[in-house]
C-alpha cells in the first residue's frame, strides 16, 4: 500500500457504546481502508488516553511489577542476576523468567551478559509505565471464553463482562501516567 493510500485510511473505535467486539478478551482497533476490507490490530501496547483500554489487575502482572522495582532500585550500569531478583522479590526463577520474557520483549529490560551480568531496566523508570509493565506481563495468551456451537456464550456473563470492562478501563486511566519512578518513590497520590 502507498504512502497516499496509507493516509486515506479511516480508524473507527468500536466501543460498548455502539457495538462490543472482542480478540481473546482484548478491545481491538478496527481500520477501515479504502479497500473496503476490515483488518485488525492490537490496541493494547499503545499509549493514549481511549477509552477502549483497559489493564487486569493479575499475580502476573503483580509479580512483574514486583522484579521492575527490583530492577529499578539498582542503577542501570549495574544488571541484577535473575537469581538474585528473584531471591529479593520472593518470586520463583523458572516463574520470574516467563515474566523477564515478555518485559525483554516490550523493551522494558535490558540483558547483559558474562561476569557482572544479568539484567537492568533498558529505559529510566521516569520513562516506563505502570500499564506497561502491566500490559507486558500479561502477553502470554489470554483465557478464551467458552462458546456455544451457536457462537453464543455458554453463561450470560454480560453484565459482569460490562463491570469489568468498565473496571479496567478506568484503572487503566487512573495509572496510564503513573510511572515505575513514582513507585520507587513512593509518590502515589
Amino acid at each position: 500500500m502507498d504512502e497516499k493510500n496509507n493516509a486515506q485510511r479511516d480508524t473507527l473505535i468500536l466501543d460498548n457504546s455502539n457495538l462490543r467486539l472482542y480478540n481473546i478478551g482484548k478491545h481491538i482497533k478496527y481500520n477501515i481502508k479504502t479497500s473496503g476490507r476490515i483488518s485488525s490490530e492490537p490496541e493494547h501496547y499503545k499509549k493514549d488516553t481511549d477509552m477502549t483500554k483497559t489493564l487486569k489487575l493479575t499475580t502476573r502482572g503483580r509479580y512483574a511489577l514486583m522484579a521492575m522495582i527490583e530492577l529499578g532500585n539498582r542503577s542501570q550500569a549495574n544488571p541484577a542476576p535473575l537469581v538474585e531478583v528473584a531471591e529479593r522479590a520472593n518470586i520463583s526463577l523458572s516463574y520470574l523468567e516467563q515474566l523477564i520474557a515478555g518485559l525483554r520483549k516490550h523493551g522494558l529490560v535490558r540483558s547483559y551478559r558474562g561476569p557482572g551480568g544479568g539484567y537492568a531496566l533498558a529505559k529510566q523508570a521516569t520513562e516506563i509505565t505502570i500499564p506497561a509493565i502491566l500490559m507486558a506481563a500479561e502477553d502470554s495468551t489470554p483465557a478464551k471464553r467458552k462458546t456455544q456451537k451457536s457462537g453464543k456464550k455458554t453463561t450470560n456473563c454480560e453484565y459482569t463482562d460490562n463491570l469489568w470492562d468498565f473496571i479496567g478501563q478506568n484503572l487503566y486511566k487512573s495509572l496510564q501516567d503513573t510511572t515505575l519512578q513514582d513507585v520507587l518513590d513512593k509518590n502515589l497520590t
